[in-house]
């Protein structure tokens, strides 16, 4: 049943983000499959340095949105559309952006849990999300399924966050500026 709210609120996105039509840039980007998405999202990396006291999620979520290349303009989706499609433990808080107005595998999700142990379960739903994208994505635009299989995945101390982009350089760069 789980799957099915994901798959669902995934769905119910594109429709939404497609409905209100707008025109967005294209990069015109690809990437080069290398890995499946279990393989590719099955773990995230840890950072080895030390665990970050606090992490200012919206800043990360600002700098991916700025600083890394997408294929449209990227958009918080709404928080309770975001929950149902990565799910979030009590206590605690995330956000995922997409592109509106047209469909694209391209997005990521910046979160913060109560606890350490919090992470592993966000982690599995991000995974879950990501599996599930892609298979719908192989319908749709499979041209956009190796962005998915090459996700970036990272966790440190009570933050996780993930991001689907042809430009992953990029986003690693800005992941391990706040991912120390």
């Amino acid at each position: 049943m789980k799957i099915k709210k994901i798959v669902a609120a995934t769905m119910l996105a594109t429709l939404v983000f497609t409905a209100c039509g707008s025109d967005s840039s294209s990069s015109g980007s690809s990437s080069k499959a290398s890995s499946s998405a279990s393989s590719a999202s099955s773990s995230a990396e840890s950072s080895s340095a030390e665990v970050p006291a606090e992490i200012d999620i919206n800043a990360v979520a600002d700098a991916l949105k700025t600083e890394v290349k997408f294929d449209g303009e990227m958009t918080k989706l709404d928080d309770e559309v975001a929950k149902i499609m990565v799910e979030v433990p009590e206590g605690g808080q995330g956000m995922i952006y997409a592109i509106q107005g047209e469909q694209s595998a391209d997005n990521f999700g910046v979160y913060k849990c109560a606890d350490a142990g919090q992470v592993d379960t966000v982690i599995a739903n991000i995974n879950t999300y990501l599996n599930d994208n892609k298979d719908e994505m192989s319908k749709y635009k499979p041209e956009d399924v190796p962005k998915i299989e090459n996700a970036i995945i990272k966790k440190s101390g009570n933050y996780a966050v993930f991001c689907v982009t042809a430009d992953n350089a990029k986003a690693k760069e800005v992941i391990e500026r706040f991912f120390k």
